[in-house]
């Protein structure tokens, strides 16, 4: 048995804790991970990206994103460098782990302000990840890759690099100063840098010497 859920980047400020790992089936159960015969993690974004933003820089910026995550050596869990396609959808059963910008509301509703939502699922008799996508709200938001992100645009890295938390495997963080905070303010950068916070949650989740031979 698999479960489908919705994890939301929101657009206020406010929180309070610690890193946060998902755990569907029990509090008292391992949390949910990807196997390692799936890592490095590798990823589809649409070709198209967004319509806000000219070029490849859209996707660059996912691809910066997912370097972040990368960057951390405290854990095994990495992205595979992403690639492009214009058949990237979201479909939480095809096991490929899709990024695309809804442009015409399909995903989210009429005045759904989301700013972007990470689709899991989980197989709930192990734990275990068997796919991710996530999808960026082109409706209700404009999105920049520029630095500094233009006032009332929202930056795309950012996003991105919160959204990959969840992709990894970590809920909502109380703590502000986390890029897994669920707020992400107009104009803002400061998720595009994990917090102590984040870099402690991932290698909770994946430690760096049970990456090492015979960890699956």
């Amino acid at each position: 048995m698999a479960l489908v859920i919705f994890l939301i980047a929101l657009v206020d400020a406010a929180g309070v804790l610690a890193y946060v790992p998902m755990r569907f089936v029990s509090p008292t159960l391992p949390p949910s991970t990807w196997p390692l015969n799936r890592l490095p993690l590798s990823t589809l974004i649409h070709s198209s990206g967004s319509a806000d933003v000219s070029g490849s820089a859209d996707i660059l910026a996912v691809q910066a994103a997912q370097q972040t995550w990368n960057s951390q050596n405290t854990s095994y869990f990495s992205f595979a460098t992403a690639t492009t396609s214009s058949a990237a959808q979201v479909n939480d059963s095809d096991g490929i782990n899709a990024i695309v910008w809804d442009e015409s509301g399909s995903f989210f509703a009429p005045a759904d302000t989301t700013l972007s939502a990470t689709v899991i699922r989980v197989d709930l008799s192990t734990g275990v990840t068997q796919d991710a996508d996530v999808v960026f709200n082109g409706v209700a938001a404009l999105w920049s890759a520029s630095s500094p992100t233009p006032s009332g645009r929202y930056d795309i890295q950012a996003a991105a690099t919160h959204e990959m938390g969840h992709v990894a495997g970590l809920d909502h963080n109380p703590v502000l100063t986390a890029s897994l905070s669920p707020f992400l303010p107009p104009a803002s950068q400061t998720a595009r840098v994990l917090a102590s916070d984040d870099r402690r949650g991932l290698a909770f989740l994946y430690p760096e010497t049970m990456g090492q031979s015979g960890f699956t």
